[in-house]
């Protein structure tokens, strides 16, 4: 039966057989009354269900699915947001942790605010198999509470930050996150272009709609390791078989966020304070300083999904003197933004 006032702590599996006892044990620590912990695997080859099943028979609110076939990471998040029973999510990755408090913390600031989204402060657990280009985003994550302030963030200030800092994650991974159901149907769902930013494009959209609501408190953990999704997503290099996927992560995600921010009417906010001629000229610069760095094939290749989707880069050739200019307007575009 679906609760009103109930929250589905969502956890969509695969391969997470180390971490998911830790992660399952923080859910149902939780001192929220209402809650479900649903785990859905997306086709583990490990021992995920084996722990999952488990803890089910021990744990009177944790349910287990298991996919028939596995659909991808952004269908295994919808799967678990339609079979939630509850009328709120709660995201809890399988190499995350929750503060017992958290699920209560989120939906006391939702109750205060009336927001239908809010978010918390995050620290990271970093395991020594993290790799250096993962570490290095954790000295630029924790922006939240250097830009928020505690309470309801407005779509007005919202879209100015995101204005500000373009693409990065001023919100915070899915672990960070608590909604309503309703805020997924009204903002459209999670976009599957995107491989490592379908989290915070989403989380920006709904905000946009009526704003979001925010605490500084430290209630997640997300977990930095060398195997994570965010990890082989970001850790390839130029001799790295896995260098084509790491460009689409990073480059291509890059380019199709700010190219949603220029042609998609949801994000018309965001416009009102980064103009439609400085996105086009941050789109094309970042294609082509990629294409600098990595060569027009390899980029192309990379990126083949992307490009047919970007007129600002559909037809645009690299070339030295061209990357110079677009360059230089991007510059200057930062020089007067930071005035």
């Amino acid at each position: 039966m679906t609760t009103e006032q109930g929250v589905s702590i969502c956890i969509p599996a695969y391969n997470g057989e180390k971490y998911l006892q830790e992660a399952l044990q923080s859910a149902v620590k939780q001192t929220y009354p209402e809650i479900e912990v649903l785990v859905v695997d997306d086709g583990s080859t490990d021992n995920t269900l084996i722990i999952a099943n488990s803890f089910a028979t021990t744990h009177d609110n944790v349910r287990v699915l298991k996919n028939p076939a596995s659909g991808g990471m952004v269908a295994n998040w919808t799967k678990c947001v339609e079979e939630a029973k509850h009328s709120w999510i709660k995201f809890l990755f399988q190499d995350d942790i929750l503060e017992p408090d958290c699920v209560q913390k989120l939906m006391d600031l939702c109750r205060e605010t009336n927001a239908a989204i809010a978010f918390c402060r995050r620290d990271f657990i970093v395991e020594a198999n993290a790799p250096a280009a993962t570490l290095a985003y954790i000295k630029i994550a924790n922006k939240a509470e250097k830009v928020f302030s505690k309470g309801l963030i407005t779509p007005v200030i919202l879209a100015q930050q995101v204005a500000m800092y373009g693409t990065e994650n001023i919100i915070g991974e899915p672990t960070c996150l608590l909604f309503h159901k309703s805020v997924l149907q009204r903002a459209g769902g999670f976009d599957a272009r995107f491989y490592q930013s379908v989290d915070f494009e989403f989380a920006v959209r709904a905000a946009l709609l009526n704003g979001i609501a925010f605490t500084p408190e430290t209630l997640a953990h997300f977990r930095i390791h060398g195997s994570s999704q965010t990890s082989t997503n970001t850790s390839a290099t130029q001799k790295d078989a896995s260098l084509k996927r790491s460009l689409r992560s990073l480059w291509g995600d890059d380019i199709l966020l700010f190219h949603t921010y220029l042609s998609d009417k949801r994000f018309a906010a965001v416009r009102e304070y980064l103009p439609e001629e400085e996105l086009r000229n941050i789109i094309r610069y970042k294609y082509l300083r990629a294409c600098r760095e990595y060569s027009s094939k390899v980029v192309n290749e990379a990126l083949k999904d992307v490009i047919p989707q970007v007129p600002e880069i559909k037809k645009l050739p690299y070339n030295y003197l061209r990357y110079k200019i677009e360059k230089w307007k991007y510059k200057a575009f930062q020089k007067r933004r930071n005035k």
